[in-house]
């Protein structure tokens, strides 16, 4: 992780090095080993660097070429080097001591603004090319790279952050009403803003823009989540080989040239085991180790909660040598404490499992690392969590293998047959239900936190035409529809313009997050694998189960369906926070938020449940903006 950052003047104006400067000011934590700015008539780049990458020693940025024609700024990781150089007529020896950034200078300069389309890894990319007079921008395929950007008449910002732009004086520090009401309103938002801030805009992923002097703008979305046809209407050996192969190459990529060894947060599921199993082979052979960082329960008080990671990690370390563990307790910490100093670096309201995150990444800085990565992604990619495939096999006309496999349930997991059938006859009249629900005008979404916010607000929302009562909450789907909630969750999840708080957690550490369950050739594989290899023989995860079977502890074979919790005893967490998190809501102001009811549902003897954890998100919400607004009140 690096940081790269400029500007582009649109009225015949040199751009400020000196702005630019106090942009990468902002970003120090992304560059370690130095700033550089570079000024270029109407143009201004910046480049922090952080050594990652073996080749990283050689990098120099702003790169131009031999005749200064075109200068870039690109910050990442190529997983497809040795293709670049083969098709660029680069020979192995020139490869070996050349960085990312000159072979992605060279692409540009042999495909033109297509070149970006024949990337492969994790990169976002800023470059002037002098001679057409135009700035280009880009993001990798699924957004794992950030690129924001400010536009106004006279010029035009970019930065890995959004908290460098406001280090420019005609960039507005405040907060969207309308991006903030949808924020608190719907859930997974298709729709949702860039981000929560005027003005604040950002590149998606597999996007490229282009930049003029004069002000135009053209943006193009040069790859969006599809199935690889290489990978459709295979049978079940291929995908087996091919899940193996494809994560397996995709986990290899991101710690095969580190500098550094690399930290793995765990959660004790299927995706992050997968991702430390398969790190196996190129660490053995590089004599290496990666840190595996669990939030689990104290040993004194192992078996108190049952989403505790703790068992299924130490499975893990047990069975791979190459996994150095270590446990993040709750003890001696406050979930939420230190909230406010955290809240400058964040860029927006802090994650429910802040701490958690936050502990993370400090553990993996004092151990001079600077590489997380986690499973996530993998729900929706290639590890769906299917609670559909069976009641989908009987209305489908299957009954012989509906029969098979509620056979299979029962002796796997000791399922009672009465309570089976009630689950599937639910499960296959949700899709009626729901088409007649909206056909009668009512809505079909749940978990809504409009309860915790005062109705004046939401029905000037509704009246503005800013949202629709029907968009309130959480479309969760239908059950039985997997491979459709996967590929719309994918297309949503590569389209975000803004960051997580859990990867800026990260950054500020001065840790670069990656995820191989979000790589392209992850995703291609899996929208092309059939819903049946979802859920088979009564396993969920049945694909990794197969393909993996040599890496995952022989518990995962048969173990529940459900995740493990960030915070294992999060209704303990949640009590012992409840005096500042009341306090908070107490400060919060009253045109948004029904105070009354965030405060009732944050009660230390209420259960910890759905409401509970709507209320702490709305929180979280109000209170950064609380908080913003009175940093920079005039």
């Amino acid at each position: 992780m690096s940081a790269i950052f400029g500007i582009i003047r649109f009225d015949g104006v040199e751009a400020d090095a000196r702005g630019v400067s106090r942009m990468g000011a902002t970003m120090r934590h992304r560059a370690p080993d130095g700033i550089e700015i570079a000024t270029l008539g109407p143009v201004c780049f910046g480049y922090g660097r952080m050594r990652v990458q073996r080749e990283d020693i050689f990098d120099a940025q702003p790169l131009s070429d031999d005749r200064g024609d075109v200068t870039l700024v690109v910050e990442g990781r190529l997983d497809n080097r040795e293709a670049l150089a083969a098709s660029l007529a680069i020979d192995v020896a020139a490869l070996r001591d050349m960085p990312d950034s000159a072979l992605v200078l060279a692409a540009y300069k042999h495909w033109g603004a297509d070149f970006a389309e024949h990337l492969l890894g994790d990169f976002a990319f800023a470059l002037w090319d002098a001679r057409a007079r135009k700035l280009v921008l880009g993001r990798d395929h699924m957004g794992q790279r950030h690129l924001l950007f400010h536009r106004s008449e006279h010029f035009l910002a970019f930065a890995s952050e959004i908290k460098a732009l406001w280090a420019l004086e005609d960039v507005p520090r405040a907060m969207s009403d309308d991006a903030t009401m949808r924020r608190l309103l719907v859930l997974r938002d298709p729709n949702a803003p860039d981000t929560l801030f005027q003005g604040i805009e950002g590149l998606r992923g597999g996007e490229r823009m282009t930049v003029g002097l004069d002000g135009s703008i053209d943006r193009l979305r040069y790859w969006t989540p599809h199935a690889a046809p290489e990978h459709e209407g295979k049978d079940e050996a291929y995908y087996i080989a091919a899940y193996r192969a494809v994560l397996g190459e995709a986990v290899a990529c991101r710690v095969r040239r580190l500098e550094r060894r690399s930290a793995l947060h765990m959660s004790g599921g299927f995706d992050s085991s997968a991702v430390a199993g398969l790190a196996g082979p190129v660490l053995r052979e590089q004599g290496r180790t990666i840190l595996g960082i669990a939030s689990v329960m104290p040993e004194d008080k192992r078996g108190q909660q049952p989403r505790d990671a703790r068992p299924m990690v130490e499975h893990c370390a047990r069975d791979m040598p190459h996994l150095d563990v270590h446990y993040l307790t709750r003890e001696g910490i406050e979930p939420f404490g230190g909230l406010d100093e955290a809240l400058p670096r964040l860029d927006g309201p802090a994650s429910t499992v802040h701490y958690v995150y936050v502990e993370a990444a400090r553990i993996a800085r004092r151990h001079d690392i600077r590489q997380m990565m986690d499973g996530h992604g993998g729900d929706y990619t290639l590890n769906p969590r299917e609670s559909g495939a069976v009641p989908r096999l009987l209305m489908q006309g299957d009954l012989r293998g509906y029969v098979r496999e509620v056979a299979a349930l029962r002796r796997r997991f000791g399922a009672q047959l009465l309570p089976l059938l009630r689950q599937h006859l639910r499960q296959m009249l949700d899709p009626l239900i729901r088409r007649a629900k909206i056909r009668l005008g009512r809505s079909v979404r749940t978990a809504s936190m409009a309860r915790f916010l005062q109705p004046g607000a939401i029905d000037a929302a509704v009246a503005a035409h800013l949202v629709t009562r029907d968009e309130f909450g959480l479309d969760t789907g239908v059950a039985i529809e997997t491979r459709g909630r996967i590929a719309r969750l994918l297309d949503r999840v590569s389209g975000q313009v803004a960051y997580a708080a859990m990867d800026m957690a990260a950054w500020t550490e001065g840790l670069v997050v990656t995820r191989p369950f979000h790589d392209k050739r992850v995703v291609e594989l899996a929208l092309a694998i059939p819903e049946s290899l979802y859920f088979k023989d009564g396993r969920n995860r049945y694909l990794a189960c197969r393909a993996l079977a040599d890496i995952y502890p022989p518990e995962f074979q048969d173990r529940p369906f459900h995740n493990d919790h960030r915070i294992p005893d999060i209704a303990a967490a949640l009590a012992s926070a409840a005096p500042d998190l009341i306090a908070r809501a107490e400060r919060l102001p009253d045109e948004l938020v029904d105070r009354d009811a965030l405060i009732a549902a944050l009660d230390p003897d209420r259960p910890w449940g759905q409401p509970k954890g709507l209320a702490l998100d709305v929180l979280l919400v109000a209170d950064y903006r609380r908080w913003f607004e009175r940093r920079n009140s005039p």
